[in-house]
């Protein structure tokens, strides 16, 4: 996926599945980025995968993926967000 175009097309396309879902940030190789959690069906939500970005200027130049719920803790991030948790 490149630019804009592309990724708000996976969005409401493949990437639907995201809806709804949480992020919390995290620090990791200098980067920001995010642990995102995706709704278990039941109120709550499970952890997905941990995306760092990359900027040049104003502008994300790349986007890292490991999608890997078993990272979590090893970013201090909770391994589920409980429902009315204020996240």
């Amino acid at each position: 996926i490149q630019g804009r175009d592309e990724l708000a097309r996976w969005f409401v396309g493949p990437g639907a599945g995201c809806e709804g879902s949480r992020l919390l940030p995290v620090r990791a190789n200098g980067l920001s980025g995010f642990g995102s959690y995706r709704p278990d069906g039941r109120g709550g939500h499970d952890p997905w995968g941990i995306q760092l970005l990359e900027f040049r200027g104003d502008l994300i130049a790349a986007q890292h993926s490991f999608i890997d719920p078993r990272l979590f803790p090893e970013f201090g991030l909770p391994t589920h967000l409980d429902p009315g948790q204020p996240w």
